[in-house]
């Protein structure tokens, strides 16, 4: 049996009560609480270590004791009838002040401030479960000083003669002595705030108009106190800003309506205003909450509180189009701003942080969970919200330098998942290809005008990366591609007759400037598809078994497969004899094709043979050394039309017999 002293039975007894003890019974209280710390001699070196990383080195910002603060705060119990419930924050030359309007501290929360690691929040019910927030606030203080009505005044002292035990070592404070003057005022000129939180700076933070290093301090605190953080706190309703620098004043509430409930979906959408000042600045977010059931083993690996049947809820908050600046991102919330990963929307919920509070334990079985169930609202409020799909393209997430291959999944998977929800936003046909327009890449051959015609002649539909807030690369990001010129061939190849007018309504110089880039494209390595665009597109002719050039534009040829071309430009010229590797017809060519076709029996009709027979009789030179050069016997296998009742006949000549007069 363990006897327990006067000391322990009282502390014992204090940490169950609630509300019913004095002023006197306060002041042993903390007393006792002092006296074991300063009489600790076992592991008092470790334990001076531990909270001097605690307080010094745990945090990468010193900003972030504001966030601390401010959950602090959030956690706290309040009383119905006291409401808005709020939390001011009073900036001064040399402190800081923390004003809010909780019921008061009980036992248990201050034997929880002067105690290391030991906390009486759970996770899953508070934003803060570590025990470890209230000792960042060492870093811009010494001696931090609490005062929470009725009974509650205490201090921790740093100084030069004491080691890190102060940190959890209260001293109880006299509010008449003249040197808590300021501090007396303070609690007086606040009547409806029960809880005080007095930071006197450290010298270095001491405002002044030569301390340069006070003044970038100060800029940072009004730049941390992030008006966000009411978006999803549940008790906060209200954030004073009292800036006794500037001699301004700023109030922050936060307006939420319920919009839409979805019952089988367990989502609700809510419109969401951030108010500063009533008038001055409107910030409006669209927010949607999904609740969530757990399961059983994430939730005990974590020591998440279960309640409500393992639910809990994952939200994302829209902010209003007006606000997605090019360099305005929005951070990860756990209830308050945890990281900021570059996202043009927020995130939050009952996030497994590391003891810094800084950064998403990418460990944990239960934030994995999480972050796959916030790719699935993400699509769902694309899919479901007419607004946010309107607007699709300025919320994606993209993949930053600091993001790590834990987020990098979540960004893959919204990727995957909506390139059809943004496909839809452009066209609903899924014959239609869609392409970037850019002024960067074939600007002298297409421009906006041409759009209707590519696209309905061609199903090419011509996206624009300014008309979507967006730029090029957004678009490239989500795997849509520039309008190239293996696009442009590929509609030169379309039989539609929108297309074929398009076509013949291109200028002289629209051409030149076609065969420019084609020239550029053969100059270096051409891909096979450029090459087979080439060769197949109408335009070129090419698909006939021989292609000649033909200066002499009178010049009409009775054959099918012969295909003649002239050029209008030299770069048109270049790229027919270099590229294309096609040359100017001769006679012996047109001699030998009209021989080829006589052997082989090819002949459409009686007029198509008479006019090769005449050809050949205009160049009959040309007919002779081409035969003496080749089959002699072949070269006699022109055929002749001859008498027939029932149909055209053909023979060769050596085997006819010709009328004469």
């Amino acid at each position: 049996m363990i006897l327990l002293s006067d000391d322990e039975k009282f502390k014992r007894e204090m940490l169950s009560r609630v509300r019913s003890f004095s002023r006197d019974e306060a002041n042993r209280f903390l007393n006792i609480i002092a006296t074991k710390h300063n009489n600790s001699t076992d592991y008092r070196g470790l334990i001076c270590g531990t909270l001097k990383h605690l307080s010094a080195n745990l945090y990468s910002s010193p900003m972030h004791f504001l966030s601390e603060i401010i959950q602090n705060f959030e956690d706290n119990e309040y009383d119905a009838q006291q409401k808005p419930w709020h939390l001011k924050i009073v900036v001064a030359r040399d402190y800081l002040l923390f004003c809010n309007n909780e019921i008061g501290f009980m036992p248990k929360h201050v034997y929880s401030i002067c105690s290391m690691a030991e906390s009486t929040k759970s996770m899953g019910k508070h934003i803060g479960h570590k025990g470890l927030g209230f000792k960042s606030v060492f870093l811009c203080t010494d001696n931090p000083i609490i005062v929470s009505k009725p009974h509650w005044s205490f201090e921790f002292a740093k100084t030069a003669g004491n080691d890190e035990m102060a940190y959890i070592t209260p001293i109880g404070v006299d509010l008449d002595d003249p040197k808590h003057a300021i501090l007396r005022n303070e609690t007086e000129s606040n009547e409806s705030c029960n809880t005080f939180m007095f930071l006197p700076l450290k010298e270095i933070y001491k405002y002044s108009e030569t301390n340069e290093i006070a003044k970038e301090y100060f800029r940072n605190i009004f730049q941390n106190i992030n008006s966000n953080v009411l978006l999803f706190t549940n008790k906060l309703e209200k954030i004073v800003l009292d800036d006794r620098i500037n001699n301004r004043q700023l109030e922050i509430t936060c307006q939420k309506a319920s919009v839409k409930s979805f019952e089988s979906e367990k989502i609700r959408l809510f419109n969401s205003e951030i108010v500063i000042n009533s008038s001055e600045k409107k910030f409006k977010y669209k927010i949607v909450q999904r609740e969530i059931e757990i399961p059983s083993e994430f939730a005990r690996e974590e020591n998440f509180e279960i309640h409500s049947g393992n639910v809990t809820k994952i939200s994302l908050a829209f902010p209003d189009t007006n606000l997605l600046e090019d360099d305005l991102t929005y951070p990860v919330f756990a209830f308050l701003p945890v990281c900021d990963l570059g996202f043009k929307f927020i995130i939050n919920c009952y996030w497994s942080l590391v003891t810094s509070r800084e950064s998403i334990n990418e460990h944990s079985r239960l934030n994995r969970f999480f972050r796959d169930r916030i790719v699935d609202l993400f699509v769902w409020t694309a899919l479901n919200d007419d607004e946010i799909r309107s607007n699709l393209q300025c919320y994606l997430p993209k993949k930053s330098p600091e993001m790590s291959d834990w987020w990098k999944l979540l960004v893959n998977d919204i990727k995957s998942k909506v390139k059809p929800i943004i496909t839809g936003l452009f066209t609903k046909d899924q014959r239609v290809q869609l392409r970037i327009f850019s002024d960067k890449i074939l600007k002298d051959l297409i421009d906006p005008s041409d759009e209707m015609a590519l696209e309905s002649g061609a199903n090419f539909k011509l996206i624009y990366a300014h008309k979507n807030n967006l730029t090029e690369n957004d678009l490239e990001y989500y795997d849509f591609k520039p309008f190239n010129l293996l696009d442009l061939l590929e509609c030169l190849k379309s039989k539609n007759q929108v297309m074929l007018d398009w076509i013949g309504s291109r200028s002289s110089l629209w051409w030149e400037s076609l065969y420019k880039h084609l020239y550029k494209e053969f100059s270096s390595e051409p891909t096979q598809s450029i090459r087979d665009l080439t060769k197949n597109a109408s335009i070129f002719l090419i698909r006939a078994a021989q292609i000649y050039v033909c200066r002499n534009r009178s010049f009409r040829l009775w054959r099918d497969g012969i295909k003649l071309v002239d050029y209008e430009s030299q770069v048109e010229e270049k790229f027919l004899r270099e590229c294309l590797k096609i040359q100017e017809m001769s006679a012996t060519d047109l001699v030998g094709y009209i021989l080829t076709k006589h052997i082989g029996g090819e002949v459409a009709s009686k007029d198509q043979v008479w006019r090769d027979l005449e050809y050949v009789k205009e160049n009959f030179e040309i007919y002779q050394q081409y035969a003496q050069d080749r089959d002699a016997l072949g070269s006699q296998s022109l055929l002749l039309p001859v008498v027939s009742l029932k149909r055209d006949k053909y023979l060769p000549y050596q085997y006819t017999m010709v009328p004469t007069l």
